[in-house]
């Protein structure tokens, strides 16, 4: 009867359980949801701040080149300013003006200031005469050949061993700068050059300069055409500059963390690169993140295209090892939670029977190792380095008067004879210096009989750090029988 009724309970139990199994599946389901969620609400958010600060650092570059760039205009239209209309550029008055701009500490990267002549092929020679009287013993205009007119420079500062370089040097002679020429004399305004190898650059491999021009013209010129502007053109003033040097300078202002390049004109279309990595990609899609911009400049009738990207230091800015943290603990605990609530109503019954199965166990370990200490016919001590008896166990205490209980909380200094006491001790201490001690004897009197034991003893590992040393004392009857018999000692005996 009572068979039939445990199986009729076996459903109400399992009914009763079987919603908590399906609530974990579905409860770890949610959790993972809302794990999934908050980790990409948070790397939207990272993204978000990521592109945010690209474009702040992208806007600061633009700004910062277009004010760099600005006041290189603003050097050539004060000297333009101060010489404009006049027939000849004192050289001192020159140089007096351009040292008072201190260049290299408010200018960084602009190579120099330098004033380039209009100057007809008819007044070629009285022109290097003029010069000569002037100082420069070895002026001459350069590179030779016959033209119709030339445009030699003639004035430049700082006078450094580069810019020397340059002096009666016609400008006109190389294509990009005779272009820019022809079109800030055509114009009025400033016109920058393409890409171009400096004068100062001769010899090296540097083909990155890029040169400023602002035509000057005679009082009584005609600005309002452009035929008036040519023929009162009387020569221009032209700051060159180094592209790499440019932007060294204005290392201050840039975000280090972000690649740029510049080109002049479209990278598209075959614009030629003036700064930046050669070997860099020019697709938008090839940038992590789709974190890449282009921007356009336009200055001295130029296009100049920046493209910039960023650098994996600045994306190691915004690597939150914490969102990814957060995510793989939200996972991990929904895992846990799931787990735990289906394992709590699938695995009742089978944790009551795994805990039977291991109480038996436990028990048939226990009463397998009493056999086995029942078995041995030894007397067994777990003793102190004091000699202090902790614990007592013999199949041959029967032997003895008092119970094994008598024993408990003393030393073995009461119950063996006191010539023994020091082997005791010496045995005890060898087991706590080397682990272990065999072979010692020492005698009682049991029963009107004097008896021998050879005592082993063995340091007994503790788990628990701090506790003081136990030991595992064994004593058994020794074989030797043909000892002397010493004097009796008060041990208890058994009326046996």
């Amino acid at each position: 009867m009572s068979q039939a009724r445990q199986h009729e309970e076996l459903p109400d139990t399992e009914s009763r359980w079987r919603p908590l199994a399906l609530l974990g599946p579905v409860l770890t389901v949610f959790l993972l949801g809302l794990t999934f969620l908050s980790w990409q609400a948070a790397e939207r958010e990272a993204s978000a701040k990521r592109r945010q600060a690209f474009t702040t650092s992208a806007d600061r570059i633009v700004y910062s080149l277009k004010d760099r760039m600005a006041t290189f205009e603003l050097v050539l239209r004060g000297v333009k300013g101060y010489y404009d209309g006049s027939d000849s550029i004192d050289r001192n008055e020159f140089r007096a003006y351009v040292q008072a701009l201190r260049l290299p500490e408010t200018r960084p990267g602009l190579q120099g200031v330098s004033y380039a002549r209009d100057l007809p092929a008819e007044r070629l020679d009285a022109h290097m005469a003029q010069m000569r009287e002037r100082g420069f013993s070895s002026y001459t205009v350069h590179p030779p050949g016959v033209r119709a007119r030339y445009t030699p420079i003639t004035h430049i500062e700082p006078q450094s061993t580069d810019n020397l370089k340059a002096l009666g040097f016609d400008i006109s002679t190389v294509p990009a700068a005779s272009e820019a020429l022809d079109r800030a004399r055509d114009t009025g305004q400033l016109a920058l050059t393409a890409r171009l190898r400096l004068q100062q650059d001769v010899g090296r491999n540097s083909v990155s300069g890029v040169v400023m021009y602002l035509p000057i013209y005679q009082n009584d010129a005609d600005l309002d055409s452009v035929e008036g502007r040519r023929r009162g053109v009387v020569g221009w003033v032209s700051a060159p500059f180094r592209m790499p040097e440019l932007l060294q300078g204005m290392a201050q202002q840039l975000d280090a963390d972000i690649d740029l390049a510049i080109y002049d004109g479209d990278p598209q279309a075959g614009g030629s690169l003036l700064y930046g990595n050669t070997n860099r990609p020019t697709a938008l899609e090839d940038s992590p993140h789709g974190l890449r911009t282009t921007q356009q400049m336009h200055l001295g009738g130029r296009t100049w295209t920046l493209v910039m990207e960023p650098l994996p230091a600045f994306e190691r800015r915004f690597d939150d090892t914490d969102n990814g943290l957060f995510a793989a603990m939200g996972v991990a605990l929904s895992l846990l939670v799931g787990g735990l609530i289906w394992v709590m109503a699938t695995g009742r019954e089978r944790a009551v029977g795994l805990a039977h199965r291991m109480t038996q166990a436990l028990r048939s370990t226990r009463d397998d190792l009493e056999s086995t200490l029942n078995a041995i016919p030894d007397l067994l001590f777990e003793v102190g380095l004091d000699g202090r008896i902790y614990h007592y166990r013999s199949a041959r205490s029967a032997l003895l008067v008092a119970p094994p209980e008598m024993f408990l909380g003393r030393t073995m200094e009461e119950f063996v004879p006191p010539e023994a006491v020091t082997g005791l001790r010496a045995a005890l201490q060898a087991a706590h210096d080397t682990g272990y001690s065999i072979g010692h004897q020492y005698h009682l009197e049991l029963g009107q009989q004097t008896h021998w034991f050879e005592l082993s003893i063995a340091r007994k590992e503790s788990a628990t750090p701090g506790q003081e040393p136990r030991f595992i004392a064994l004593s058994r009857t020794s074989p030797n029988a043909s000892w002397p018999r010493p004097a009796r000692t008060s041990w208890p005996t058994s009326t046996h």
